[in-house]
């Protein structure tokens, strides 16, 4: 059939559900981050070095919205974003170095761990600084203990 065979009639009707939503759209975002970052670590696995780094690089572009939604859910203040900002780019960067494309679990979740872990932990340094005098001591051995016993 050609196209001056076909029944042109009327327009198709556009109902509700074909208008894409901002739920709709939302999904398709994640949905397709996931893809794509699955894709870009699985290259990066069989990749050169100096590619596999900007492939990996690339996926943790593609995700800094994980930063943003960790973010959210903890109900960070700005000042708090900013202090932290860097300790959750630090988890996103080690998240996306350990995560296993060719595994069952989703980045989105594996990398949400590693982010909010580093950002909880940036906050409890913020608010509970370390002085210098008080780090943990590290026992001095002594020649003589670090010897096997005779017996």
């Amino acid at each position: 059939m050609s196209i001056s065979e076909q029944d042109l009639g009327t327009a198709p009707v556009v109902t509700q559900t074909d208008v894409p939503t901002e739920v709709g759209r939302a999904a398709w975002a994640e949905d397709t981050r996931r893809v794509l970052t699955r894709g870009l670590l699985v290259r990066a696995s069989l990749a050169a070095p100096g590619e596999a780094q900007a492939l990996r690089f690339r996926a943790l572009h593609l995700n800094l919205p994980l930063v943003v939604a960790v973010a959210q859910r903890l109900e960070l203040t700005d000042a708090e974003r900013l202090r932290t900002e860097h300790a959750a780019l630090d988890g996103l960067h080690e998240a996306v170095h350990l995560f296993d494309p060719y595994g069952d679990a989703e980045f989105s979740f594996f990398a949400t761990a590693f982010v909010e872990w580093r950002v909880r932990t940036a906050l409890r340094r913020a608010r509970h600084p370390i002085r210098r005098g008080r780090l943990a001591v590290v026992p001095r051995i002594s020649r003589r203990s670090a010897r096997p016993k005779r017996r």
